[in-house]
């Protein structure tokens, strides 16, 4: 009963194994350019990340440092400084 599908299996398999990995290999292929394009854009964004938080640094320490000079100031100098920045 299975003699009509069986005898041309026998024949065809080796072409349909064949067939079969090359389509597991070329989506195996496009699943790792995938993965590959998200761990780039995690390491932009990572590094954006990284950028940003150093640039916050530097501006907290400009604002500590000039928080500091302001405190040394006399009222006067604290004066005449304040006037140079709200002619600005």
């Amino acid at each position: 009963m299975l003699a009509w599908f069986a005898s041309p299996l026998r024949r065809l398999w080796p072409y349909l194994a064949a067939a079969g990995a090359a389509v597991s290999a070329l989506g195996a292929a496009y699943l790792r350019g995938r993965s590959d394009a998200r761990a780039k854009a995690d390491l932009r964004a990572t590094k954006r990340e990284a950028a940003a938080l150093e640039e916050r640094l530097e501006m907290n320490r400009e604002a500590t440092d000039i928080e500091r000079k302001a405190g040394e100031l006399s009222d006067e100098e604290a004066q005449r400084e304040a006037m140079t920045w709200a002619k600005r």
